[in-house]
């Protein structure tokens, strides 16, 4: 005789984009988008022009002057670190709205999975290098100058450009993803939604000043909730952009102008969408492989994870 045949077939948990879905109270859904807003908009538009100013003073450069921006070490350092702020920020309203606790904004098993960041890095890390090269030889931003100086702002540079690109995705991935997802009963209709918004708002933010820049950071964000959703969580988008961002960084900074750090326009944005779009297939294509799937009752982290707690590692 079959054990428990009579039990029906178990029901797939939520998904990442889903998880944070009630039901009954939309509105914890419209505060946590609210806040996050108001919060990123003060980090962004209030709190980092002090920040620069104070940076700079207090490392001997000219200081930020607001009435004519540019880009200084204070305000990229201090924005950087601003951004990365997110990182606690978006946990803590998830746990506040939602009373889910910050863990789990990190993936649908409740932590961040380092095993999973790795084998993300072995396939687009080297991946991007090979764009990356081609577009650096198509369009050279100067001789480099290795001097004390420059290796010191490379060190800065891979120390919090990934904190900042992981800030970004812990807002706009992470919890404005999942709570617009939320809205939603039908899973179809609530990731397309979910990505739309939040890959509309990502290009808003980045204030794009042509049609190629426009298009480039609507692709990746598109590409990079695809790589959230599709993964059950943030590790993949989080290598993704950071990964992007200080390849795009190192070469100026060794070039000696930290002012022109702004984004390439132009046809040549064809490459790095062409990459991050092969990219994109390519860890989904591993994830499924690996078992790493947008539920989490589908999940198969390895055994040698289980029993930590939420939000460790």
């Amino acid at each position: 005789m079959q054990r428990n045949s009579h039990l029906p077939p178990r029901k797939k948990d939520p998904s990442y984009v889903r998880a944070l879905r009630t039901g009954k109270t939309p509105w914890r859904s419209l505060v946590a988008i609210a806040a996050a807003f108001l919060v990123f908009a003060f980090i962004t538009y209030i709190a980092m022009g002090p920040v620069a100013t104070f940076a700079d003073t207090a490392l001997g450069q000219e200081p930020f002057d607001a009435a004519n921006p540019r880009i200084t070490l204070g305000l990229w350092v201090g924005g950087n670190l601003l951004i990365a702020s997110m990182i606690p920020v978006a946990g803590l309203l998830q746990w506040v709205t939602f009373g889910v606790r910050p863990g789990r904004l990190s993936s649908v098993v409740g932590r961040f999975r380092w095993r999973w960041l790795a084998e993300v890095a072995l396939i687009f890390v080297p991946l991007w290098l090979i764009f990356s090269g081609i577009s650096l030889s198509l369009s050279p931003v100067g001789s480099p100058v290795f001097s004390p100086s420059s290796f010191v702002l490379a060190a800065v540079a891979l120390v919090t450009i990934p904190l900042q690109a992981a800030g970004e995705e812990y807002l706009f991935r992470g919890l404005l993803m999942r709570a617009v997802g939320a809205l939603f009963s039908r899973q179809g209709v609530a990731v397309i939604v979910a990505i739309a918004v939040t890959s509309v708002g990502f290009t808003v933010f980045h204030a794009p000043s042509t049609g190629w820049a426009l298009t480039y950071y609507l692709f990746v964000a598109v590409c990079f909730s695809l790589l959230t959703h599709l993964t059950g969580g943030l590790e993949a988008s989080v290598l993704a952009h950071a990964t992007g961002n200080v390849t795009l960084t190192l070469p100026i900074l060794f070039s000696g102008e930290l002012d022109e750090l702004t984004a390439t326009s132009g046809p040549l944005l064809l490459l790095p969408m062409v990459a991050m779009g092969a990219a994109t297939v390519l860890i989904w294509w591993r994830a499924k492989r690996r078992g790493y799937t947008p539920h989490s009752g589908d999940d198969t982290e390895p055994s040698s994870a289980v029993g930590l707690p939420v939000g460790s590692r």
